[in-house]
């Protein structure tokens, strides 16, 4: 799955001055244990269920459906450009200097998510980039045969990769497993 309008984010960014990254992986109000699970409205409250289970053309749908119909604002699952600008941001305005090689900071799945500030891996109020679950882009990749998967970021509980990584989804476009989840984005509409 493409991004909404990748050209029109970039330009939101630079005449806005940036955009908003979910502060949390994205959530549900109701529970997923199945890749089959009803798929439902994107929240981003502290106390819902990880959205997981759910492929990367449906946590697209998910994002760009979080504020269809408002005009001032634009909501899209996260690009690498948004991710890497946001750990950019994470090294340059904490302590966190080195985030962008951040190694998992817990080694079993929450399926809630961290809630609590006063564990690690909460920067800048941002939860969960380098643990609990690899989150779904926009972006894609291409391997040796040729074949174009989706690529996922970020690290996940008993992992060894770090928030900067870049993982081949393989089989992502098509199904979803516990550990997969995602995060959106928000930005000004270009018209605004």
């Amino acid at each position: 799955s493409k991004a909404k309008n990748l050209a029109g984010f970039k330009n939101s960014v630079e005449k806005n001055h940036g955009y908003y990254i979910g502060r949390y992986e994205a959530r549900t109000g109701t529970e997923r244990n199945t890749n089959d699970a009803e798929l439902t409205p994107v929240t981003e409250k502290a106390t819902d269920y990880i959205y997981h289970y759910v492929t990367q053309p449906e946590a697209s749908q998910r994002c760009q459906e979080m504020y269809e119909g408002k005009n001032a604002f634009t909501s899209d699952l996260i690009n690498s450009y948004a991710w890497d600008t946001a750990i950019v941001f994470i090294q340059k305005f904490s302590n966190k200097k080195t985030y962008s090689i951040q190694k998992t900071l817990n080694s079993s799945f929450l399926p809630t998510g961290t809630k609590d500030t006063n564990t690690q891996d909460v920067v800048c109020n941002i939860y969960d980039m380098a643990s609990n679950a690899n989150e779904l882009t926009t972006e894609t990749c291409i391997n040796p045969n040729g074949t174009f998967y989706c690529t996922y970021r970020g690290g996940k509980s008993g992992s060894t990769g770090t928030t900067g990584d870049r993982f081949n989804g393989s089989g992502r476009e098509t199904i979803g497993t516990i550990r997969t989840g995602f995060r959106p984005i928000l930005y000004c509409s270009t018209e605004s």
